[in-house]
């Protein structure tokens, strides 16, 4: 293989095939090497560096990442589409405000394919749950292209979202014939899934995002919805396993870590829980949920004084917050006080 490429660079399938076989054969730095000298044996060759860049994600390299990513980005080669593929290799991963940012970055260097990075800016907010400013650049979006039906029929999603039962609406039916017409688009499959989750179909949406995780295993988001649903369903040893799986790929990941202690305290691996939970304390000691799992986890390991100190605390704090008072209640139903939780 090395012999083929040396005298013909151009064959991208013996660099692949070489890179398996390193691969295969735990040698992640011949892997590295023959992914490098691909780029730099096929220089205008943009998607060679998106695998590589693919690779560094991989392995948790994240400034080598970004490195490949800037030469991506001064590539000589006139390729009016850096922007979008860099933005669309951050949302692969995730990583929305770098996919925005790169999408922006787009319609500064391209207006004429504007709606393109609007529509892709749209579901990179959605994502963050930034609903409305989502609908709003679909909107301007649709201003000048009126005629997009793409754009049109995810406003709609966004705008008639689920009706009052609870059930998925109209909206939800559009995304699903949405993800029917591109099965392979996986902003809008994501899009989807979340939707079915704020419908309460999480049977529907687990499926959804399993098949997204199996297309995309270093789609973070996918894990951490995977272990909220599971969280919901109470299979905590699943919830603590997809979040665990989240944290391979982002050890920070805020959602990932609170779930991932409040499985383990519901399974009762109480100093697993305590170290992550505590840990979530002192980085963010206002987070009600932080507090109040803290004082269910001093609850479950009978420290009865500090649970109900905990929970007081949060109850002054927070005197509109109903879940405090939960708290004092179900720490004296433990302690078998039925008279004094009633007195609440």
């Amino acid at each position: 293989g090395l012999d083929f490429i040396a005298s013909d660079h151009t064959a991208g399938d013996v660099y692949d095939a070489l890179f398996r076989m390193y691969t295969a054969t735990k040698r992640p730095a011949d892997a590295e090497s023959i992914l490098i000298r691909k780029t730099k044996d096929n220089l205008k060759e943009n998607a060679y560096l998106l695998d590589l860049a693919a690779y560094y994600a991989s392995a948790g390299k994240k400034p080598e990442m970004e490195n490949t990513i800037r030469t991506l980005l001064t590539n000589p080669g006139g390729d009016p589409q850096l922007h979008l593929k860099a933005g669309d290799f951050y949302a692969g991963l995730g990583q929305w405000p770098g996919a925005i940012e790169q999408y922006k970055a787009g319609i500064a260097a391209n207006g004429k394919d504007k709606s393109i990075y609007q529509i892709r800016t749209a579901r990179a907010l959605i994502m963050q749950d930034k609903r409305d400013d989502a609908i709003k650049i679909l909107s301007d979006a649709l201003t000048a292209h009126p005629d997009d039906n793409d754009a049109r029929k995810l406003r709609a999603a966004l705008m008639l979202g689920n009706t009052k039962s609870g059930k998925a609406g109209a909206g939800v039916a559009d995304l699903k014939s949405m993800v029917e017409k591109n099965p392979d688009d996986n902003p809008i499959k994501i899009t989807y899934a979340k939707a079915l989750m704020e419908s309460g179909d999480l049977n529907e949406a687990r499926a959804q995002f399993q098949d997204i995780v199996k297309r995309n295993p270093r789609f973070i988001d996918g894990y951490v919805s995977l272990a909220d649903i599971a969280f919901k369903d109470g299979n905590n040893r699943e919830a603590s396993d997809r979040a665990a799986a989240a944290l391979q790929l982002d050890p920070n990941n805020l959602r990932a870590r609170m779930l991932r202690g409040s499985a383990l305290l519901r399974l009762g691996q109480y100093d697993e829980a305590s170290d992550i939970l505590t840990r979530l304390s002192h980085e963010f000691p206002k987070a009600v949920d932080v507090r109040l799992e803290l004082g269910y986890l001093a609850m479950r390991q009978q420290k009865y004084a500090d649970a109900e100190g905990t929970f007081k605390k949060i109850q002054d704090d927070n005197p509109k917050d109903w879940r405090a008072l939960g708290g004092l209640v179900d720490n004296d139903l433990a302690q078998h006080r039925p008279d004094k939780a009633l007195g609440r």
